[in-house]
Protein backbone atom coordinates (compact mmCIF):
# COMPACT_ATOMS: atom_id res chain seq x y z
CA UNK A 1 0.00 0.00 0.00
CA UNK A 2 2.54 2.37 0.51
CA UNK A 3 3.74 2.87 -2.78
CA UNK A 4 -0.23 3.51 -4.06
CA UNK A 5 -0.18 6.41 -1.44
CA UNK A 6 3.32 7.40 -3.24
CA UNK A 7 1.55 7.49 -6.52
CA UNK A 8 -1.26 9.22 -5.49
CA UNK A 9 0.78 11.82 -3.67
CA UNK A 10 2.67 12.26 -7.26
CA UNK A 11 -0.41 12.67 -9.11
CA UNK A 12 -1.67 15.18 -6.42
CA UNK A 13 1.39 17.22 -7.03
CA UNK A 14 0.63 17.18 -10.70
CA UNK A 15 -2.80 18.63 -10.83
CA UNK A 16 -2.37 22.38 -10.72
CA UNK A 17 -3.42 24.85 -7.39
CA UNK A 18 -6.04 25.94 -9.50
CA UNK A 19 -7.49 23.31 -10.08
CA UNK A 20 -7.81 21.59 -7.01
CA UNK A 21 -9.92 24.34 -5.52
CA UNK A 22 -12.87 23.04 -7.80
CA UNK A 23 -13.78 19.63 -7.13
CA UNK A 24 -15.35 18.56 -10.52
CA UNK A 25 -12.44 19.90 -12.54
CA UNK A 26 -9.50 18.52 -9.76
CA UNK A 27 -11.54 14.95 -10.59
CA UNK A 28 -11.30 15.68 -14.22
CA UNK A 29 -7.56 16.06 -13.71
CA UNK A 30 -6.98 12.92 -11.58
CA UNK A 31 -9.01 11.21 -13.85
CA UNK A 32 -6.59 11.75 -16.98
CA UNK A 33 -3.34 11.50 -15.44
CA UNK A 34 -3.51 8.14 -13.21
CA UNK A 35 -4.20 5.90 -15.16
CA UNK A 36 -0.76 7.67 -17.78
CA UNK A 37 1.32 7.87 -14.48
CA UNK A 38 0.24 3.75 -13.56
CA UNK A 39 1.03 2.92 -17.15
CA UNK A 40 3.98 4.43 -17.47
CA UNK A 41 5.38 3.10 -14.13
CA UNK A 42 3.99 -0.56 -15.00
CA UNK A 43 6.14 -0.35 -18.56
CA UNK A 44 9.05 0.82 -16.38
CA UNK A 45 8.53 -1.81 -14.15
CA UNK A 46 8.42 -4.56 -16.67
CA UNK A 47 11.25 -3.53 -19.05
CA UNK A 48 13.87 -5.75 -16.91
CA UNK A 49 11.97 -8.33 -17.77
CA UNK A 50 11.67 -7.39 -21.37
CA UNK A 51 15.28 -7.07 -21.77
CA UNK A 52 15.73 -10.08 -19.83
CA UNK A 53 13.26 -12.13 -21.86
CA UNK A 54 14.07 -10.68 -25.17
CA UNK A 55 18.00 -9.63 -24.50
CA UNK A 56 19.68 -6.28 -25.39
CA UNK A 57 18.27 -4.56 -28.50
CA UNK A 58 20.32 -3.60 -31.40
CA UNK A 59 21.96 -0.62 -32.54
CA UNK A 60 19.01 0.80 -34.75
CA UNK A 61 16.47 0.06 -31.66
CA UNK A 62 18.85 1.28 -29.26
CA UNK A 63 19.21 4.77 -32.16
CA UNK A 64 15.25 4.29 -32.27
CA UNK A 65 14.16 4.17 -28.57
CA UNK A 66 16.36 6.73 -27.44
CA UNK A 67 14.90 9.23 -30.12
CA UNK A 68 11.46 8.09 -28.65
CA UNK A 69 12.69 9.00 -25.49
CA UNK A 70 13.86 12.07 -26.22
CA UNK A 71 11.04 13.23 -27.38
CA UNK A 72 8.72 12.34 -24.58
CA UNK A 73 11.36 14.25 -22.42
CA UNK A 74 10.67 17.01 -24.24
CA UNK A 75 7.03 16.91 -24.72
CA UNK A 76 6.60 16.77 -20.77
CA UNK A 77 8.81 19.85 -20.14
CA UNK A 78 6.85 21.90 -22.75
CA UNK A 79 3.53 20.32 -23.34
CA UNK A 80 1.62 22.54 -20.12
CA UNK A 81 -0.35 24.81 -21.49
CA UNK A 82 0.84 28.19 -20.79
CA UNK A 83 -1.57 29.23 -18.21
CA UNK A 84 -0.44 26.43 -15.68
CA UNK A 85 3.47 26.97 -16.84
CA UNK A 86 5.40 28.68 -14.01
CA UNK A 87 5.27 32.56 -13.78
CA UNK A 88 2.71 31.64 -17.24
Amino acid sequence: MRVLALVRDYIHSLVHPAARCHAPTAARHYAFMAPRVIGGLSAIAGLPVYLALRGAPSAIEAVAQRSVFAACDSQSVSGAPAQFREGG
